[in-house]
């Protein structure tokens, strides 16, 4: 369960690793890059954590260059 929004990011690049996520009626679907991308990308416009923004960058810039995703 995510308490803080630092944790967000996290959560996001699990659901890619593991290849699925849930939409907002709770069904499951296909987690690609694109989408993880887009929820990354949004993460950072609307919070108001920096350490979820700044990881959310990071993430983001990651997934942009083809590397690998580490969670920190």
């Amino acid at each position: 369960m995510v308490t803080d929004d630092w944790q967000i990011p996290d959560v996001i690049v699990r659901d890619l690793r593991r290849g699925y996520t849930y939409d907002h009626e709770c069904n499951v679907i296909e987690m690609t890059d694109d989408l993880a991308k887009a929820r990354l990308a949004f993460l950072v416009r609307i919070t108001r954590d920096e350490l979820a923004r700044e990881k959310a960058r990071r993430y983001l810039s990651e997934l942009k260059e083809g590397e690998n995703v580490f969670i920190y």
